[in-house]
């Protein structure tokens, strides 16, 4: 009796784990319901038929203009020279000329733009005899050339780089920034007797001439970076290194 009771228990397990089997079998099987796109969306069929998006090309040209000033043997002005009288290269390729036009001439194309012109002094290189005359031929140079077709600006490097004047159509303006004898913080050019500085390593050179050397490669940093804040404004740039 208990041998038929073990053997009906047994096949109502049986029988139940085969009804729990093909229902999970017949859940897993169960396709999942179709949703339907609401309104305004795309199903990916549509996406994959819409046309791609056509693709935009930008070209872009700069106009270099070249300034050239020519003179004969006796330092006359050349003015009777044409387009084909000239030739321009870049990294050893000829390039097209555009545009030809003579700057003495206020009716050609170009000349409306504005000139932009930099004094730049480098007190770090030169002594105080130095800086007068450079000073002097600059406030020459400002009163036959200022005005309201060139504006002018100066800078002074003595070990930074400090604009004390900045562009400006106003002669005595730029005399005033001019004048003066400046004391650099930093000398590039030092006449001192001092002895230079040896290093016990081998490979490394003395350290008499490290403050020269610095002040150089500030003094060529800071060119840079003017010529970098020059790049933005509009027109004709011409930097004068004294």
């Amino acid at each position: 009796m208990q041998n038929n009771s073990v053997d009906r228990l047994a096949k109502f397990f049986l029988a139940s784990s085969l009804a729990l089997g093909c229902a999970l079998s017949a859940f897993a099987q169960a396709p999942e319901p179709v949703k339907s796109p609401a309104r305004g969306e795309q199903t990916p069929a549509a996406e994959s038929q819409q046309p791609p998006a056509a693709g935009v090309i930008r070209t872009e040209s700069r106009l270099v203009m070249v300034d050239a000033v020519v003179r004969d043997k006796k330092g006359n002005y050349v003015r009777d020279l044409t387009e084909k009288d000239f030739k321009v290269y870049e990294d050893n390729k000829e390039q097209s000329i555009t545009t030809f036009s003579f700057g003495a001439n206020p009716g050609v194309q170009g000349n409306d733009q504005s000139r932009y012109m930099v004094l730049f002094f480098d007190n770090s290189s030169m002594q105080a005899p130095d800086q007068i005359q450079a000073r002097s031929a600059a406030t020459k140079f400002i009163e036959k050339n200022a005005g309201s077709e060139r504006l002018m600006a100066v800078v002074d490097f003595g070990g930074s780089l400090q604009i004390k004047q900045n562009f400006t159509a106003s002669a005595d303006l730029l005399k005033s920034a001019v004048k003066g004898v400046r004391t650099p913080n930093i000398e590039t050019n030092s006449q001192s007797a001092m002895p230079p500085v040896t290093v016990a390593a081998n490979g490394l050179s003395s350290l008499g001439n490290s403050e020269s050397d610095f002040g150089a490669r500030t003094m060529l940093l800071s060119i840079r970076s003017l010529a970098k804040n020059l790049r933005a404004v509009p027109g004709r740039k011409m930097l004068i290194l004294f």
